[in-house]
């Protein structure tokens, strides 16, 4: 029997904002070119996977704590689950849609710095991901999170949002919407 928790078990530390543990599901093993595509940019390594996790996610989401904060949503279920896994049992590849909801309590919304653009949003997208047997566990060696649509609960979908208001809400973190941000550290 094939069990793969992982492709559940990145989001679920993520959804709790453990973002450390969630860096934990990623191989090891040098050989194994770990790679997390997120939109637009690629970490490379598990060093990359620890920056994107860790130094950006958990600085952003949580303010550099390990864990889940106050009036901060985001839930990612994962549904439609497809895994093939290899011949020789070694590698398996994964696909899988989520729904993000995401946001702020408005109760914190004057002591978050970051309100302008975490207030609340809707978020579609589809996982893509490869994963390699290590010691007898299966870990995540590339992450593919494609985004198909973001909302905004206010405005729906719809095309201005997705090019302009998104920009704006999201401020520097935009880059990885819109453009190519590359992990250059390896």
């Amino acid at each position: 029997m094939l069990v793969l928790p992982h492709h559940h078990l990145a989001p679920t530390p993520s959804n709790a904002r453990r973002y450390q543990q969630a860096v934990g599901l990623f191989a090891d093993s040098p050989d194994a070119d770990v790679k997390v595509f997120f939109h637009g940019g690629i970490w490379y390594g598990k060093e990359g996977a620890k920056r994107l996790y860790i130094e950006r996610f958990q600085k952003t989401f949580t303010h550099g704590r390990n864990g889940p904060r106050h009036g901060f949503l985001l839930d990612h279920p994962m549904y439609q689950d497809v895994v093939d896994v290899s011949e020789d049992g070694k590698t398996a590849k994964g696909r899988f849609r989520c729904n993000m909801q995401a946001g702020l309590h408005e109760s914190v919304w004057p002591k978050d710095p970051n309100a302008k653009f975490l207030k609340q949003w809707w978020e579609g997208a589809l996982y893509e991901n490869e994963y390699i047997k290590e010691n007898g566990v299966w870990k995540l060696k590339t992450l593919r999170y494609r985004p198909q649509w973001h909302a905004t609960f206010e405005k729906g979908v719809y095309p201005k949002f997705m090019v302009e208001d998104f920009d704006v809400r999201m401020g520097s973190y935009s880059c990885q919407f819109h453009s190519v941000c590359v992990d250059k550290v390896s």
